[in-house]
């Protein structure tokens, strides 16, 4: 969908490293359209689902784009949407950050959740919109996929969905935190290394309430104008985890024995040398070895 329908494709996060010429990008643009006519006029009548969570991401005049192109296949468009509450989707945000590129503690996340959601009711319409708060515990089987089917009238999978987005561990965002010191700018190993930090297991990423207060940049009658026109809540006890949850960069820095153990174990590095600088820079070596045990 990005690439079908970005007027900037170039300066989006996905291809902005790759320095593309202006030829190279609408031969992309070219590319994805026909890939998607392909596959809309191979359809047999029905329901058509797609999966398009770059809309998210898609501005005013893209969103009418998107709408024109599809209204030339199906008479009626429906956009069903899924809005994390605040503190949930900026640790998830920072995460998603810190696969492409370096993520300080210090970037601010501004969530435009009521502006997002009007965009959308402009170029569909709002009564062809439809938007639900995103809580595993409230979804079917705490399974997102099972509710989203539910709700467009569709049989669910007999599987479980896998977990979206390779969702990393505290223990692996701590390892791709220090390789990201080092190596800040996207490289061609990195969904290689996410793919394998995918592996080690831990709990999740939690931010500190204070910390949360810092990185929130969403003012609260942006928050009170969503939930106005969704009809919901995105409020969630902030507290609730801060026993256990990260309050600064020594807090992501502290990477703990077991993930360090884990990643010799698959790299078969041997023990990190003394001081600081010395062995952040090791870690980071390791981490980024990692891409050549996946491709191996």
């Amino acid at each position: 969908m990005l690439q079908a329908f970005a007027h900037d494709l170039g300066n989006s996060s996905v291809y902005r490293h790759r320095d593309l010429a202006a030829a190279e990008l609408e031969q992309l643009k070219r590319q994805a359209r026909a890939g998607l006519a392909d596959r809309l006029t191979s359809l047999d009548g029905g329901n058509a689902i797609l999966s398009a969570e770059s809309l998210s991401t898609l501005m005013a005049a893209e969103l009418q784009d998107v709408h024109d192109y599809f209204r030339e296949y199906f008479d009626e468009i429906e956009v069903l949407i899924y809005f994390r509450p605040l503190k949930s989707r900026i640790e998830s945000a920072f995460q998603e950050r810190l696969k492409r590129r370096m993520s300080s503690l210090e970037d601010r996340f501004s969530l435009g959740y009521a502006g997002r959601v009007e965009m959308l009711d402009n170029a569909f319409g709002q009564d062809n919109i439809r938007v639900f708060r995103y809580a595993r515990d409230e979804f079917p089987g705490g399974d997102v996929v099972r509710h989203f089917m539910q709700a467009v009238g569709e049989q669910p999978p007999l599987e479980a969905a896998v977990q979206d987005n390779n969702s990393l561990s505290l223990p692996a965002i701590q390892l791709l935190y220090a390789y990201r010191r080092e190596y800040p700018k996207p490289q061609p190993g990195d969904k290689d290394i996410v793919a394998q930090l995918a592996h080690l297991a831990g709990p999740p990423l939690r931010f500190h309430s204070d910390l949360y207060s810092e990185l929130c940049g969403t003012p609260k009658w942006g928050v009170r104008r969503f939930e106005k026109r969704v009809g919901f809540s995105i409020s969630e006890d902030i507290e609730a985890h801060d026993a256990f949850a990260v309050r600064n960069e020594s807090d992501l820095l502290a990477i703990p024995d077991t993930a360090m153990e884990w990643l010799r174990e698959r790299t078969e590095h041997s023990a990190l040398p003394r001081g600081d600088a010395g062995r952040n820079k090791s870690v980071a070596e390791q981490v980024r070895s990692l891409a050549q045990r996946s491709s191996a």
